[in-house]
């Protein structure tokens, strides 16, 4: 007789993985100019980098709170006879308009786990940036132009109606239109840093695979070095 295996299924490690390979795609792009419009499609990349990172984010707690609260079969699973008052009332609105940053923040706090107040700031800082980015909300440019002798204009100076220095201080986020491999790369960094907090405090695992240099299988532990993981990112 066969046996049956039920498994969590979530597309963290797609999300992930397409992020990393975008983010390589735009390094790439950015470095060695292919064609003129090299800088446009860099650009697109770091932008498709920094929604699914967050996007595998996303998906990565709505996981985590599956195999504590919703699968009654997981090892992880929390009974609701075992949960206090505010864990029960914070299970019920999981689906109805909790954030994903306080879901994220219930989670660590069942296994009394703390997130660095660094990095809480700069996942709060991305939460705002994605919505930005997502949602697409205007701003205005002032540009400071000079004619050039072929009756072309070059920019000289620009100014924005948001101050993207005061509004990411710690992630350095750069306005919408000019979103880069380097915005893509701290993005990318923040997320993974938040899987490894959940591998080190819920010991709930995720993967990535990256395409650009052929499948490069890697499990995000507790001791993920992602520092490194993120600068080995390019030539894709």
């Amino acid at each position: 007789m066969d046996d049956l295996l039920e498994i969590t299924q979530s597309l963290v490690g797609e999300h992930l993985s397409w992020a990393i390979d975008q983010l390589s795609r735009s390094r790439n792009l950015a470095a060695k100019r292919e064609h003129p419009w090299s800088w446009i499609e860099a650009h697109r990349c770091a932008l498709s980098s920094v929604i699914h990172s967050y996007c595998g984010f996303e998906a990565a707690v709505n996981v985590v709170g599956y195999e504590l609260f919703f699968n009654p079969r997981s090892l992880k699973y929390v009974p609701p006879e075992t949960r206090d008052l505010p864990l029960t009332r914070m299970v019920q609105s999981w689906d109805i308009g909790l954030s994903v940053t306080d879901k994220f923040a219930y989670v660590l706090s069942t296994v009394k786990a703390i997130l660095p107040a660094r990095l809480e700031n700069e996942l709060r800082e991305l939460n705002n940036y994605r919505n930005w980015i997502a949602h697409g909300f205007p701003y205005g440019t002032t540009v400071l132009v000079a004619k050039q002798a072929d009756g072309t204009l070059l920019e000289v100076d620009r100014e924005d109606s948001v101050n993207w220095k005061k509004k990411f201080p710690n992630t350095k986020f750069q306005p919408l239109d000019q979103v880069n491999s380097s915005d893509a790369g701290t993005a990318l960094s923040i997320v993974l840093a938040c899987l490894r907090a959940i591998a080190s405090s819920v010991d709930i695992l995720f993967w990535v695979n990256p395409l650009c240099n052929g499948p490069t299988y890697r499990i995000i532990t507790g001791e993920f070095d992602v520092a490194a993981y993120i600068a080995e990112q390019r030539d894709c």
